[in-house]
C-alpha cells in the first residue's frame, strides 16, 4: 500500500492483527487514515487503528503524528475482517454506512430536524416574482462565478426574502445544476419559532447530515470529532464549522452551495460566531489556494450588527450585498402581479362581477406601502368581509389600515373571543419550542379545577386545526400539526417591550408581557405534572434545571405516555425562572421532595453534581434559595463544575453568585 503523498518521510512495518495508538494533530490526517483503514476507537485526538493486514506498510508523517505500539488498548468493537476492510471503500460508493458511521450520521440530525419541512413552511412563488433578485447582475455574478464567494440579500419585513429563498433553492439552483452531480445545494432555514430553529449549530450539524447523506465517503471527516464527543457533537458549533470547512475542501465534494435564510432570526449568543466564521472564510478564501468550492448565499433583514459582522468583507469587496430596499421600485411591481393573480382566483371561486373585481384591483394597487405580508393579511379581511357592490367595497377598503401593525389589530380584534386568543397567543409567545394541536389542547384546557388526565376536558386536534387560526385572528399557522405565528413580525407585535410607549388606538400592540406569559406557561406545566396518573420519581424533574443543551435529549418513555408531559418535565423550570416570581414555589418545593433527586445526570451521562450545582448553572434563582434554605450546602464539591459557585458563574448569573457568596460559598474554592 503506497503511503500519502505528503507522509512518505516514515513508514511503518506492521505485522497481523496489530494494534497501535496514533496521535492525530489535523483532522484531515485523521480522515486519511480512516479512509485506508478503520478507526476503532477515539478519544481526547487519539486514534486507535486495528490493521487485519499481513505486513502492511502505513505511511505516516513524522512531523504530524507519533505512533506508541500497545496491547493493552481496549477493544471497543467487533474485530474488522479482511473482507470489511477491503469492501470498506465499495460501500461508501454504494452509500453503505459501517455502525459508527451510522451512529455519526444520525448525531447530526438531532430530534429528527426536517430541513425540508422548514423551508417549506414558506409558500411558493407567483409566477414572475423574485425577479428583483433572480435577474439582478450580483446575484447572477455570485451564481455564475466561483470566486463570488458570499451573497447577502438583506431586505425589510414583508418583503418575501424566504419565498425568494426557498424559490432559489428549489428552482433556480437546480435550472442552472441540472444533472451535474459534482454540484450539491444545502440549506437552513432560521425560524424564530423554537430554540431549536434558531440555532446556529442545529443549522450546521443539519448542513453537515444533508452533505453526508449526498456523499457518504465524505463522514470520514466528522468521525474523529463523533468518536470524542459522541453525540454531543451536534451542540459544538466550532467542531461542526471546522468539520464543514475541511469536508467541503475534499476534491470529491464537488462546488456546495449553502443557502441561509433569515439570519437575523439566529440566537443572538451564536449568530455573532457564525458570522465571524462566515467572514474568515470569505477572506481566507481571497488570499489562499484553497480547495474549497464552497460559497454562501445569506438572507436577513439589514440590521445593523449584521451589516456590521460582514464589514471586513463589506471593505475587501462591495458586491457581496443585493439591498432588497434598493430594489423598492421592483418589489412592489411584483407585489402589483401577486394581487393581480389573487384577484383573478377570487373572481373565478366565488364568481365576483368582472367590475367589481377590476375595482377591487384597482384600489388595492392604490395602497402607497405595500408588501407581501400586508397584501397577506389584508386579503384575509378582503376576503372575509367581501361585497358584492363596489360601494361596499370601497367602504370595507377605506377603513383598512395600510402597514402590517394595523392589519394585525383589526384582525385581532375579530376575535370571536379574544380571552381565548390571548392565552393562545401568550402560549405561542414563549413556548420554548412549536408545540403541536395535542399539547395546545392540553395546555388550552388545564386549570385549577384539572387534577388528572381522566378529568381533562379537550376539544381535539381535528377541531383545532380547522378553528384555531381563524379563532386567534389568523395570526396563527398551522404546519404539520404544529403551531406558529403566521410571521416572526407577530411577536414583534403582542409582545410589550420596556421603554418603547404603547401606541395609542391599536388594542393588540404591545399587549403581551413576557413575564406574564411565562407565569401561564409555568402554571399549566406545574399543573399537568401534578396530575394524579403521574409519577414524579420517573420523570427526571431535577434535568430541567440545566442549561437546555446540557439536559436529557428525550423524555422517557414514561412521559411520553402522557400528552403534554415530555413538554411540562423538560421546561418546567424554564418558564418558573422567566415569570420572575415565586408564585408556585409550594408545587415546586413538593416536586424537589418527591423526585427523590440526589444528584443530577444530564445529557450523554455527564455529572453535574448536586441540584443545587444544576439550579446555579441553570439560574434558577428562587430554587437555589429554596435548596439552601432546606440545608443544602452551599460549598458541596462534585459534578461537572466543581461546586455550585463555580456552575453559576459558568453560567454567567450574577444574581444566583450573589446569593451563594451571602450563604457563605467559598470564593477560593477550586471548581471543576
Amino acid at each position: 500500500m503506497d503511503p500519502p503523498s505528503e507522509a512518505r518521510q516514515f513508514t511503518l512495518r506492521l505485522g497481523l492483527n496489530v494494534r497501535f495508538k496514533l496521535k492525530v494533530l489535523e483532522l484531515r490526517v485523521a480522515s486519511e487514515l480512516y479512509l485506508r483503514f478503520s478507526v476503532c476507537y477515539y478519544q481526547a485526538c487519539t486514534i486507535i487503528l486495528v490493521i487485519r493486514k499481513t505486513d502492511c506498510e502505513i505511511g505516516l508523517d513524522v512531523r504530524k503524528a507519533a505512533t506508541a505500539p500497545t496491547s493493552k488498548l481496549p477493544q471497543t468493537h467487533q474485530p474488522i475482517s479482511n473482507t470489511e476492510l477491503s469492501d470498506s471503500s465499495q460501500n461508501k460508493q454504494e452509500g453503505k454506512l459501517s455502525t459508527e458511521e451510522s451512529n455519526c450520521l444520525q448525531s447530526l440530525w438531532p430530534g429528527g430536524i426536517d430541513h425540508e419541512s422548514q423551508k417549506n413552511q414558506n409558500p411558493t412563488r407567483v409566477l414572475n416574482t423574485c425577479l428583483w433578485t433572480l435577474q439582478h447582475l450580483k446575484y447572477l455574478e455570485w451564481r455564475d462565478n466561483q470566486a463570488k464567494r458570499l451573497l447577502w440579500i438583506s431586505a425589510d419585513p414583508g418583503c418575501g426574502k424566504s419565498v425568494l429563498a426557498r424559490c432559489i433553492v428549489d428552482e433556480d439552483l437546480p435550472s442552472v445544476i441540472g444533472n451535474d452531480s459534482s454540484k450539491r445545494i444545502l440549506y437552513y432555514f432560521f425560524k424564530d419559532t423554537s430554540l431549536e430553529q434558531r440555532s446556529a449549530s442545529r443549522a450546521v450539524s443539519t448542513i453537515l447530515h444533508q452533505l453526508f447523506v449526498s456523499h457518504p465517503q465524505l463522514i470520514r471527516y466528522a468521525l474523529p470529532k463523533y468518536f470524542e464527543k459522541g453525540a454531543a457533537l451536534s451542540t459544538t458549533f466550532q467542531d461542526l464549522w471546522s468539520i464543514f470547512i475541511a469536508t467541503a475542501a475534499d476534491p470529491t465534494a464537488g462546488e456546495i452551495i449553502c443557502v441561509l435564510d433569515a439570519l437575523d432570526e439566529c440566537n443572538d449568543q451564536e449568530q455573532p460566531r457564525l458570522l465571524e466564521c462566515l467572514v474568515d472564510f470569505c477572506l481566507r478564501s481571497q488570499t489562499s489556494s484553497s480547495e474549497s468550492r464552497l460559497k454562501f448565499l445569506i438572507t436577513s433583514r439589514p440590521y445593523f450588527n449584521i451589516r456590521q459582522g460582514f464589514d471586513r468583507v463589506l471593505e475587501a469587496s462591495d458586491n457581496i450585498e443585493l439591498s432588497g430596499n434598493d430594489e423598492s421600485a421592483s418589489i412592489k411591481k411584483e407585489i402589483d402581479l401577486v394581487i393581480k393573480h389573487r384577484v383573478a382566483k377570487l373572481k373565478q371561486e366565488i364568481r365576483l362581477a368582472t367590475k367589481v373585481s377590476d375595482h377591487l384591483e384597482k384600489r388595492l394597487l392604490e395602497t402607497e406601502h405595500r408588501t407581501y405580508l400586508w397584501l397577506h393579511l389584508l386579503w384575509n379581511i378582503v376576503k372575509k368581509n367581501l361585497s358584492g357592490t363596489k360601494s361596499e367595497m370601497d367602504r370595507l377598503i377605506d377603513n383598512l389600515p395600510d402597514d402590517i401593525q394595523g392589519s394585525y389589530d383589526i384582525l385581532l380584534q375579530k376575535c370571536p373571543d379574544p380571552v381565548f386568543a390571548r392565552k393562545v397567543l401568550q402560549i405561542v409567545l414563549v413556548a420554548a419550542r412549536p408545540l403541536t394541536l395535542t399539547e395546545i389542547d392540553v395546555a388550552l384546557n388545564v386549570n385549577e379545577h384539572t387534577l388528572s388526565y381522566s378529568t381533562l376536558e379537550q376539544e381535539g386536534p381535528s377541531r383545532l386545526q380547522e378553528t384555531l387560526p381563524s379563532r386567534c385572528g389568523l395570526m396563527i399557522s398551522i404546519i404539520r400539526s404544529k403551531v406558529y405565528f403566521i410571521h416572526q413580525t407577530v411577536k414583534e407585535f403582542l409582545l410589550n417591550k420596556p421603554g418603547t410607549e404603547h401606541p395609542t388606538g391599536r388594542a393588540w400592540q404591545q399587549s403581551l408581557e413576557s413575564e406574564e406569559s411565562h407565569h401561564l406557561l409555568a402554571k399549566i406545566c406545574l399543573r399537568s405534572i401534578s396530575f394524579s396518573e403521574v409519577k414524579l420519581d420517573q420523570t427526571s424533574l431535577c434535568n430541567a434545571l440545566l442549561p437546555e443543551d446540557d439536559r436529557e435529549m428525550e423524555p422517557n418513555t414514561y412521559c411520553r405516555s402522557h400528552p403534554f408531559l415530555p413538554y411540562s418535565v423538560f421546561y418546567w423550570a424554564d418558564h418558573f425562572r422567566d415569570q420572575r416570581s415565586n408564585e408556585g414555589i409550594q408545587i415546586v418545593k413538593c416536586f424537589l421532595e418527591k423526585s427523590n433527586c440526589h444528584s443530577v445526570t444530564g445529557r450523554y451521562s455527564t455529572d453535574y453534581g448536586t441540584i443545587l450545582h444544576a439550579a446555579s448553572l441553570g439560574g434558577h434563582e428562587f430554587i437555589v434559595q429554596i435548596l439552601l434554605k432546606k440545608g443544602a450546602d452551599v460549598n458541596a464539591q462534585g459534578g461537572r463544575y466543581g461546586n455550585a459557585l463555580q456552575a453559576a458563574s459558568r453560567g454567567g448569573h450574577d444574581r444566583v453568585v450573589q446569593i451563594l457568596l451571602e450563604k457563605g460559598a467559598n470564593v477560593n474554592a477550586q471548581g471543576g
